[in-house]
């Protein structure tokens, strides 16, 4: 059955999401059948996580909203329940808190309940990153959940408030590239928040912070791409970046 989750991502990598649904469908089949026969055996409910999980990112994808809600919400309770089995684990936590953050992103519909997922994920993110100071991925998803939390913040109109994510996210990925700079990716997560910080600042007339920021992201893709990244993310990131920098520029000649 791990070969099948496996096999779901792959398919949701490769935008084949008809695939990935039946294979995360037949996976969780599975999990729930060895459960219910073999209920001593906890690690059934990890691959029970994992192939939800899958199918609410299956149904996020293809816009269906309702559906990968409740699949996120019937993962992290099964993340739960695995985590009090195996309490402790990081793998199984950074997992729990990858799909409590894509649940909060859903819940962009409803902004009490995204803003609360969102302060939940990030406590439980910050207990992993100090609990293992060491490990770059649970730091570098904090940085992320700030920009997403942000983007829910802004579109709720509480103005205030985003900036405050946005400013964090962007001391949490400059700390990133600072201590991890053997990792590009780590770059990356700086520069994305970079280009959604300084898109929103453009909104809010502040163009010559928008500026200063865009062109940081704008020199972090760049870095990235001459480099010979392969990643096609970094080269649309390029762009936008690009894209920020002469709107603000533009701007900022006017004022």
């Amino acid at each position: 059955m791990i070969t099948l989750t496996n096999l779901g991502a792959m398919c949701i990598t490769a935008q084949r999401d008809a695939e990935a649904l039946q294979v995360y469908t037949e996976s969780a089949v599975l999990a729930r059948g060895l459960i219910e026969r073999f209920p001593e055996d906890r690690r059934h409910l990890t691959v029970l996580a994992r192939a939800l999980g899958g199918l609410g990112n299956t149904a996020e994808n293809a816009g269906r909203i309702e559906e990968a809600v409740d699949g996120y919400e019937q993962s992290v309770r099964a993340y739960e329940q695995s985590l009090l089995a195996f309490p402790g684990r990081p793998d199984l936590r950074e997992e729990m808190c990858d799909i409590m953050s894509y649940l909060a992103r859903a819940l962009a519909f409803d902004p009490p309940r995204s803003l609360a997922m969102f302060e939940r994920t990030y406590a439980e993110l910050d207990s992993l990153t100090r609990d293992f100071p060491e490990a770059a991925t649970p730091q570098a998803n904090l940085a992320r959940l700030c920009n997403r939390r942000a983007k829910v913040l802004a579109a709720n109109g509480q103005a205030s408030d985003a900036d405050r994510s946005w400013q964090e996210a962007r001391l949490r990925g400059q700390i990133l590239v600072e201590y991890f700079d053997q990792l590009p990716n780590m770059r990356a997560v700086l520069a994305f928040s970079e280009c959604s910080y300084a898109g929103w600042l453009l909104t809010q007339d502040r163009a010559e912070l928008a500026l200063e920021v865009a062109r940081s992201a704008e020199s972090l893709f760049a870095g990235l791409v001459a480099e010979g990244s392969d990643n096609a993310e970094h080269e649309d990131g390029l762009n936008t970046a690009h894209d920020l920098v002469a709107r603000a520029e533009a701007v900022v000649l006017v004022g």
